[in-house]
């Protein structure tokens, strides 16, 4: 018997930021020391495609954590259309940086 571990893999378009996340692995959190935070995986807008932030590591939305693409659907579904969003993110060179989005 061969033991194994079932893992949920599982993206998320936040098509109104434009972009795609997933949930980080440990070895991502320890790499971006972090404890929390989704990795943007690809842009799904031709405006975020020129930022080039694939790879970058959001920790909260709106000065909320986030653990994983649980939070951000909440988040994201708790906001009303138009309202701005304040993201904050480790770039993929670990400095810490705000994007607000209106």
């Amino acid at each position: 018997i061969i033991p194994v571990t079932l893992v949920k893999l599982e993206t998320f378009e936040i098509e109104s930021l434009g972009f795609e996340v997933k949930n980080t692995s440990e070895a991502e959190l320890k790499e971006f020391s972090v404890k929390n935070g989704v990795i943007v995986t690809r842009p799904i807008s031709q405006e975020m495609a020129k930022y080039n932030l694939s790879g970058i590591v959001i920790t909260h939305l709106n000065d909320e954590v986030i653990k994983n693409i649980d939070d951000v659907k909440r988040i994201m579904n708790q906001r009303v259309a138009g309202e701005p969003i304040k993201m904050t993110f480790i770039n993929t060179k670990g400095e810490t940086n705000n994007f607000i989005f209106r």
